[in-house]
């Protein structure tokens, strides 16, 4: 059985049904999805990925070269049309909220054929600020736990 993923999700418990009824199961990733998605109630593109090329190739599936070319850019303003209107949702944003920029630029790498960037080098404006209340957080809890203990000297 071949399944054809649509998001970056990883289902375990479809892995586990695979495995519990000893299905022999391939799945390629077949989406063109740049910006963030949802396992469901959501906006995909999919179209023929290098994955899904390597798929055909390692099982002698026999293709014309056209029927698999695949240009984002003629399903561009559709996907993304389709998917302003999905995230307008104050519902839908709410389950995309943790995206952050470096993960649209990781997807738009993946979906052009450019190589991954690593988060440790692409630091978001996001993670800053979080690293800034982490350090702000500790400071507070230091300057806290001083007064403790000089309260507790006086009194």
């Amino acid at each position: 059985m071949t399944i054809f993923r649509r998001a970056e999700n990883v289902l375990l418990p479809q892995y586990l049904v695979d495995q519990a009824r000893q299905l022999e199961t391939y799945y390629v990733d077949a989406t063109f999805n740049f910006l963030p998605t949802r396992h469901t109630d959501s906006v995909f593109l999919y179209g023929p990925t290098a994955h899904f090329r390597n798929y055909l190739d390692r099982y002698g599936l026999e293709y014309k070269p056209e029927e698999i070319e695949f240009h984002v850019e003629e399903y561009a303003y559709e996907y993304l049309l389709h998917w302003c209107k999905t995230y307008n949702r104050l519902k839908s944003f709410n389950q995309i909220s943790g995206w952050d920029m470096f993960d649209v630029l990781n997807n738009m790498n993946r979906v052009f054929g450019l190589p991954d960037i690593s988060r440790k080098k692409y630091v978001t404006k996001l993670k800053e600020k979080e690293k800034k209340f982490l350090q702000e957080r500790e400071k507070w809890k230091k300057k806290l736990l001083e007064y403790e203990a000089e309260s507790s000297k006086r009194g």
